[in-house]
């Protein structure tokens, strides 16, 4: 089972209950057919403003750190497809990945989180000019 393998080995929580805690945290929407529950990732309204960065993002020392607990998932997802992210310090910190952002599609570059850590981050600023040099 994939959970074995995450949590290397057979002593893990359930996936009902791994899906619960996401449906709490609000990660999740739940839906209920008869006596069954179904989980996938939570909608975000159709027209809705995504939320702004700097409600998730916080630069500090030339380092850019993630507020976990605010952070939509969609916005995380990018993040984790540009950058490696680590804990420091007891934060989460995003350092960017040129192997992870040559690997990406290009839509992430119009997304208005890469615009965000292009202005707010000297890191992700230089990662992005070395690859617009090519």
């Amino acid at each position: 089972m994939f959970l074995d393998v995450v949590y290397a080995s057979a002593n893990h929580p359930s996936p009902a209950t791994i899906c619960a805690a996401g449906w709490e945290e609000g990660c999740l929407s739940r839906y209920q057919a008869g006596k069954k529950e179904y989980y996938r990732a939570a909608d975000v309204a159709p027209g809705a403003t995504p939320a702004a960065p700097e409600t998730y993002l916080t630069s500090m020392g030339g380092k850019m750190y993630v507020e976990h607990q605010r952070i939509p998932y969609e916005a995380l997802a990018l993040l984790n497809r540009l950058s490696d992210l680590a804990i420091e310090d007891g934060r989460l910190r995003a350092a960017p990945s040129i192997v992870k952002m040559i690997q990406a599609s290009d839509s992430w570059r119009e997304h208005h989180l890469t615009s965000y850590l292009q202005s707010h981050s000297a890191d992700f600023r230089a990662m992005l000019k070395k690859l617009d040099a090519g």
